[in-house]
């Protein structure tokens, strides 16, 4: 299991760009049990709200890399959240 933070996040996604091979972060992500924190999933859509096209594109890695959210006592998710 492998918790991304925002950075990891963003270089995966191809938001940012790093200087290291993004590629084994992707390989690592399709091939393990991954997580994204909510104050990573708050930060993202924060930063982002006004580019719609940005959001989509992290929504979409999220969702075909089955990443899942990662809740905390920080940011919890509510209660009638899944665990999905």
């Amino acid at each position: 299991m492998y918790v991304l933070d925002t950075n990891a996040f963003y270089y995966a996604v191809g938001i940012s760009e790093c200087t290291y091979d993004v590629e084994k972060l992707r390989e690592l992500v399709r091939k393990n049990e991954t997580f994204l924190s909510t104050t990573s999933l708050f930060e993202f859509l924060t930063k982002y709200q006004n580019d719609i096209e940005t959001v989509k594109q992290g929504g979409r890695y999220l969702w075909q890399n089955h990443i899942r959210l990662a809740s905390n006592v920080i940011n919890p998710l509510p209660e009638h959240f899944t665990d999905d």
